[in-house]
């Protein structure tokens, strides 16, 4: 502005009624006397004033909670062994998590903090229960449940967990009999009862059909 062209001092004051908060000097010259500093604190005080009164007649003091619609930070934090949970595959279960809550997440994976930045409170308030839904347990080999079939691949089904973790179903897993195409047996957002048969290297659920599937006895055909 002209106040930096043509001035030699920029001279900023910042406080509260109480006193001085902070100061900021931008000078052209070597140096400059103190007298004159002192003396633009006066009319800094009195100016400083004026604008407190003016905010107070809107807001007399902060308000105890923020808007609806203002952004939200805050850490959730979960156990150590179930970091691996909430990332997912290559990171698939935390974008899922930020594209149904709107919110971004940093993850440490060493000490279990999950760091959430969303941009209301709405959004922040969605990915710190789905947070808390994979934080709270993990899927016990051996464990049933209905889940949903997200997507279908040339060698298995992608499901969602009751957890939100996503899980793989095998095309090997779906039955004892050998399947050609995994869209001959399921349809995208079927739901399916499968059993957790295990985890991969990588700590990713594996889940079975085939394991629900009573086997018949080649004697019983005779009795």
């Amino acid at each position: 502005g002209l106040e930096d062209h043509h001035g030699e001092m920029d001279f900023k004051v910042a406080g509260t009624r109480d006193g001085i908060t902070a100061v900021q000097l931008d000078i052209k010259p070597a140096g400059i006397p103190l007298q004159v500093l002192l003396d633009a604190l006066e009319p800094a005080l009195q100016a400083r004033l004026q604008l407190l009164d003016l905010f107070e007649e809107t807001i007399e003091a902060p308000r105890s909670e923020m808007k609806d619609y203002a952004p939200r930070y805050g850490t959730v934090l979960i156990p150590t062994e179930l970091v691996r949970v909430l990332i997912g595959l290559n990171g698939t279960h935390k974008r899922e998590l930020e594209r149904k809550s709107g919110a971004r997440l940093s993850v440490n994976a060493d000490t279990g903090e999950v760091h959430v930045f969303a941009p209301n409170k709405q959004s922040f308030q969605e990915a710190t229960d789905l947070i808390d839904i994979c934080g709270r347990e993990e899927i016990a080999v051996g464990s049933r449940q209905v889940v949903e079939v997200l997507s279908l691949k040339d060698f298995g089904a992608v499901v969602q967990l009751h957890t939100e973790e996503m899980g793989l179903l095998h095309i090997s897993e779906l039955s004892d009999n050998r399947q050609e195409k995994m869209e001959d047996i399921l349809q995208v957002g079927q739901h399916i009862e499968v059993q957790c048969i295990g985890r991969d290297l990588r700590g990713n659920v594996k889940l079975s059909r085939k394991a629900l599937i009573p086997t018949v006895s080649p004697q019983s055909n005779y009795q």
